[in-house]
């Protein structure tokens, strides 16, 4: 069992270099924390904890009425805490969005939408989860595996990479005085 996990997080690691991740509300890899609240202008985000966060990471969280949705979003900068206070939201980076419905999903609809995954498999919490490499996304379900009570969306390697060349070439501007 735990060789198939790990050859299936391996596999959903190992995005397409040039494949289209399906974004989520148009949130783009990178996007910042400010860019992020005004998407969603009327959601409150305020810090969560998570026990999966990894160094210079930082999640945010807001029930969002207009996507019928609790939202999440992981956003990080390996600085966070040598940067101002008043210019921490624009230097926090998404990296991943995590959706919990407010009401679960069929997963008929979801295969209508996405196709049928790529893999099949179960997270560390025995949790069934459907992952679809070529669009970066990945959907939990119920145990019966008939809805689906949360998706992460990821990004494509490639969507990483400009995302990233994007931050840098703002970084790198004058600052306007």
């Amino acid at each position: 069992m735990k060789h198939k996990l790990l050859v299936a997080l391996t596999i959903a690691l190992a995005m397409p270099l040039t494949a289209q991740a399906e974004e989520y509300a148009g949130l783009k890899y990178h996007s910042s924390l400010t860019q992020v609240r005004a998407r969603f202008p009327n959601a409150r985000f305020e810090p969560v904890t998570l026990d999966w966060l990894k160094t210079g990471e930082r999640a945010y969280a807001a029930k969002v009425e207009s996507q019928s949705a609790l939202i999440t979003v992981v956003v990080e900068n390996e600085f966070a805490d040598s940067i101002p206070a008043e210019k921490l939201e624009d230097a926090l980076w998404l990296t991943r969005v995590r959706v919990i419905p407010l009401s679960p999903v069929a997963i008929e609809r979801v295969v209508r939408r996405y196709g049928t995954p790529e893999v099949k498999t179960v997270d560390p919490t025995f949790t069934p989860a459907w992952i679809w490499t070529s669009i970066a996304v990945v959907a939990y379900l119920d145990e019966q595996e008939r809805y689906v009570e949360s998706f992460d969306y990821l990004y494509t390697a490639d969507e990483k990479r400009s995302g990233i060349d994007a931050q840098l070439d703002l970084m790198l501007q004058p600052d306007p005085k």
